[in-house]
């Protein structure tokens, strides 16, 4: 009978032992989670590769006002033009143009997004028949270089100089060359003199005008003598 306190005694100390051994484990738990935690967090906060693209091209698909100038050089004295088609790349904006008059100069306003494609580029070419003689780009040192490897968009419609139509559409697209976005011109009649760095084109009266580049987004235009 004497026993039956001891008896009990060892009962409740391990009782007493299981219950310190379970709050050990799930203190082990808690710390565990604890220090997981942070880098649990961490890694659901960075997006996977595909979502951070997405991202990236939803940030560049802003419509910008892209800027082409230009100057009246000898025998010009007026300029217009007015876009009728255009292809800008998939997924990007493009709302229209507009064009501002100053003395001695024309520029070219288009609204549009800035993302090269080769599409775009591919159909430009297309519009020449893939003639390279016919277009010219800005910012072109490389005489090796006659047709751009992807535009961002291009614009193409009627042009006038000094009140007389051209013979053909002016197609105006922008690239992009090293550091710059760059202008590009074609037109079906039109030659190219890559060393004079400039673009020819012919008006519905014969006279023949010259776009010469003066850096990435300007052109010179002046009467001219020949095509070449």
């Amino acid at each position: 009978m004497r026993a039956q306190p001891l008896v009990a005694s060892r009962i409740l100390f391990m009782d007493l032992e299981r219950e310190i051994s379970m709050h050990s484990t799930y203190l082990k738990i808690l710390l565990s989670a604890a220090l997981l935690t942070p880098w649990m967090a961490t890694a659901q906060a960075q997006p996977s590769p595909d979502t951070a693209s997405r991202q990236g091209e939803a940030l560049q698909a802003t419509e910008r006002d892209n800027e082409l100038v230009f100057q009246f050089g000898q025998g010009v004295e007026s300029m217009a033009f007015s876009a009728i088609d255009g292809r800008v790349t998939v997924d990007q904006p493009m709302s229209g143009t507009r064009v501002d008059l100053a003395p001695g100069s024309m520029t070219l306003h288009v609204f549009a997004g800035r993302s090269g494609s080769e599409q775009v580029a591919r159909s430009w070419r297309d519009a020449m028949s893939g003639d390279d003689s016919r277009m010219f780009g800005t910012t072109i040192d490389d005489a090796r270089t006659t047709h751009p490897e992807k535009l961002n968009f291009w614009v193409a419609g009627p042009m006038q100089i000094n009140g007389v139509e051209l013979q053909d559409s002016m197609y105006i697209g922008q690239g992009h060359q090293l550091t710059a976005n760059n202008w590009w011109l074609a037109d079906r009649t039109a030659r190219a003199d890559r060393c004079a760095k400039d673009l020819r084109v012919k008006d519905v009266n014969g006279q023949i005008y010259c776009f010469n580049a003066q850096g990435s987004n300007t052109y010179r235009v002046r009467a001219c003598e020949s095509l070449l």
